[in-house]
């Protein structure tokens, strides 16, 4: 008796908002099943509300049940920039629910927020999958049906909101400044030192200090540091490697509303532990269209994008070098491999039968104009990479690259010199090569132990050719 009282005590102790939470959306973006989202109006009006609140963002409380657990006064608001009067009776909206904007502390399994996204499911739940499997972080995503009132809306995508929890969970900080590229022009170009002008880039934390002094010393490491001295600039406020990946996975994908186009949807976060920004893309709707196959150079048959941060890489040629081999290294991962990414739309549809749904949905690309998108994209971007005079051998390729434990580099990265250390047996030519496959230095060691000269060539990413007993052994390294 005395313990079923002290459970009770406990359980009155607790907020009844917080004890359903099970960790950060794990159980929401379980993608092995669809998820069951239900809307109840506590108001008449409430759809009206929703409709005319639309354009000023602000949330109309309604009763919302997720998997059968009830929140009974969750913020509900439409989202994005396709509402208009002319739909005003079409409920078919994407929206996005914020559980504590009318009952504080109030979440679901650890969130405090989620979207719903109607249009473009398929974009966005193939996109984020490849980030995610590439190892990179990427918004969850996870089927869900809608009822409004009593009524079936449609499928829906349940994506992560990237916001406080979201960081948390993939950096293991929060308290960094997170902007939002929500407005034309945020196109990460520099625009000076008077803070007001990138106000295009919309703070989403820190709002009240609303100090952008690190974003603009970020920007100014990228346009006005020598070219000798512009990798350590960048890399000391830029998650270098991430950002190229991502580059390389929208080019991919071929997503048109990006930085390097309108200067629009993604997030930079300035990681607290690191120091650095991080990149994160968002809303993939631009995507994945066979009549705007971007290349590697952001240039395809119609037009070229004439983007500031973009030209600053392709112009140096130590950033040049590790963009194309960042982009080679991706288009020959599994992430990019066109059998697992139609396996997983395969999958994707066996599971939404099971409940009589389709991707297939009405003005929107089908599963086979997506895979029909993917079937050649490897070869395409291998092409593009050939005609800037770099070639994607799987040499050099770090899936690719041979792991043997007779030739170690030290020290990687490399400054004014590289040492090369091999067992007695494996004494043959050593070739430094850069990545557009030049040699640019032949030597042939006279003892297992070699010191090779590297401080004269350019900053960027070399491939360390040696070449013993008819065996080709391959490194890659860094010059500083």
């Amino acid at each position: 008796m005395k313990s079923a009282l002290t459970l009770c005590i406990l359980l009155l102790l607790v907020s009844p908002f917080t004890i359903k939470a099970t960790g950060q959306g794990v159980n929401l973006f379980d993608n092995t099943r669809i998820h069951r989202v239900d809307f109840t109006s506590l108001n008449p009006a409430d759809w009206d509300s929703i409709a005319r609140r639309y354009l000023r963002k602000q949330y109309t409380p309604l009763k919302v049940e997720i998997d059968g657990i009830v929140m009974d006064s969750t913020g509900v608001r439409i989202k994005g920039n396709g509402f208009s009067e002319y739909y005003y009776d079409n409920k078919y909206q994407p929206f996005r629910l914020k559980f504590n904007e009318f009952r504080q502390g109030q979440k679901f399994d650890g969130l405090k927020q989620v979207n719903l996204h109607s249009h473009n499911l398929i974009e966005a739940f193939t996109g984020f999958n490849i980030w995610r499997t590439y190892g990179m972080v990427a918004p969850r995503t996870s089927f869900a049906e809608l009822w409004f009132d009593g009524v079936f809306i449609g499928l829906y995508l349940l994506v992560d909101e990237v916001e406080k929890v979201f960081l948390d969970w993939n950096y293991g900080n929060d308290g960094g400044n997170l902007f939002k590229a929500d407005a034309k022009g945020a196109n990460l170009s520099w625009l000076g030192t008077d803070p007001a002008a990138y106000n295009c880039y919309q703070l989403e934390t820190n709002e009240t200090e609303n100090n952008r002094s690190d974003l603009i010393a970020f920007l100014n490491s990228v346009y006005n540091t020598a070219d000798s001295h512009l990798l350590d600039s960048v890399n000391k406020y830029l998650n270098v490697t991430s950002f190229l990946k991502s580059v390389a996975i929208e080019v991919f994908i071929c997503k048109t509303d990006a930085f390097y186009d309108s200067g629009h949807n993604y997030f930079l976060y300035h990681n607290t532990t690191t120091g650095r920004f991080e990149y994160i893309s968002w809303d993939l709707d631009a995507s994945m269209a066979n009549y705007n196959r971007f290349d590697f150079n952001l240039y395809n048959g119609y037009y070229s994008i004439d983007n500031p941060m973009i030209n600053q890489i392709l112009k140096h040629p130590g950033f040049k070098q590790l963009y194309y081999s960042t982009a080679c290294e991706f288009i020959h991962s599994r992430a990019a491999d066109k059998s697992r990414i139609n396996a997983l739309l395969n999958d994707a549809e066996s599971l939404l039968r099971t409940r009589n749904l389709t991707l297939n949905l009405p003005n929107a690309k089908t599963v086979e104009e997506v895979k029909t998108f993917f079937a050649d994209r490897e070869t395409d971007l291998e092409k593009s990479l050939t005609r800037y005079q770099f070639h994607c051998e799987g040499s050099m390729n770090i899936d690719y690259i041979a792991l043997e434990n007779q030739v170690n580099i030290y020290p990687n990265p490399a400054g004014d010199f590289v040492v090369v250390e091999m067992n007695e047996e494996d004494a043959g030519e050593i070739h430094i090569v850069s990545m557009v496959g030049k040699t640019v230095l032949s030597i042939k060691p006279e003892s297992r132990i070699c010191r090779i000269p590297v401080g004269d060539l350019l900053p960027g990413i070399w491939l360390m050719r040696i070449q013993a007993q008819g065996n080709v052994i391959n490194r890659k390294f860094v010059i500083k």
